[in-house]
């Protein structure tokens, strides 16, 4: 019996795949659950939209008049998250809190020096 997840070669007997550990008497079930994982780390599930827009914010600092708004954002994403530990999110809105300190210090430092 070969794996539909890996391609190893297991014995029919086997209930595990020897090598990525799927269920090879229900494999449907795990598959879904390894494309639904893979899903949700493109795809904005569970995450708080301040912390998406925290997110998004953080790439617009190129342009240096967004990095004040996406450094105020991200301060309340990582607030929010604090309260609802259940959310996801916190990459974006660390993220945006970094961009938006570097993007602020260069608007800073164009606009004062």
């Amino acid at each position: 019996m070969f794996c539909p997840s890996c391609g190893t070669q297991n014995d029919d007997s086997t209930e595990m795949c020897v090598k990525c550990g799927l269920n090879l008497k229900n494999p449907s079930q795990a598959l879904e659950k390894k494309e639904a994982s893979a899903l949700s780390s493109v795809v904005p599930i569970g995450r708080t939209r301040l912390s998406i827009l925290a997110g998004y914010l953080g790439l617009f600092c190129i342009i240096p008049f967004f990095a004040p708004i996406a450094l105020i954002v991200s301060i309340f994403a990582l607030k929010q998250l604090k309260n609802h530990p259940e959310k996801l999110g916190k990459g974006r809105a660390i993220f945006g809190l970094v961009m938006g300190l570097l993007g602020t210090a260069i608007l800073y430092w164009w606009l004062w020096l």
